[in-house]
């Protein structure tokens, strides 16, 4: 998004659910109480985090300098990406609503990897690690097809032959 100079991007006492990441351009960052300036803002640095975050008006005015182009996150583009703020910070990349929503079973879950086992790594699109183990990464990956969330386990068959674990890992399906 574009803003021109002297544009307010964010004012004092706003209810704002954007985060703001500027692109280019300078933006004057001025103080709640009596409008002085606090700082200046330039590029790939960002504001409107707190605000996003706790749902609180923002303390601060920001007011493009130069013409200011930015990228953007609402809070409701940053919970169907990540989650909740609490889920990223504890590195939970799935929201806790989705997990309680889904009740997955041992049945469930062999039904579910035989229904979308004709599925190649092209088809999925990948966001975060889950997790990480001695013998691979757990990722958080979705069809492009029917939008079916998966965690993805890739493991290092190198790392398994070597070390005499393949009982071990094909013991874990």
């Amino acid at each position: 998004e574009r803003f021109d100079p002297g544009e307010a991007i964010l004012r004092v006492g706003e209810d704002s659910d954007t985060f703001f990441i500027i692109r280019s351009g300078r933006v004057c960052a001025s103080n709640k109480s009596n409008g002085s300036e606090v700082g200046s803002l330039g590029k790939s640095q960002a504001f409107g985090l707190q605000t996003m975050i706790k749902d609180a008006p923002t303390n601060a005015t920001y007011t493009a300098e130069s013409p200011v182009f930015v990228y953007f996150l609402t809070r409701k583009d940053f919970h169907r990406m990540i989650g909740s703020w609490q889920d990223a910070l504890d590195g939970i990349s799935v929201s806790r609503l989705t997990m309680r929503k889904t009740r997955i079973t041992r049945k469930t879950r062999i039904t579910t990897v035989t229904k979308h086992d004709h599925l190649k790594l092209e088809d999925l699109e990948k966001f975060n690690v889950l997790g990480k183990g001695a013998f691979g990464k757990v990722k958080l990956v979705q069809s492009k097809g029917d939008k079916t969330v998966f965690a993805l386990k890739a493991l290092s068959k190198a790392y398994i032959v070597k070390n005499k674990q393949e009982r071990h890992v094909i013991r874990e399906f």
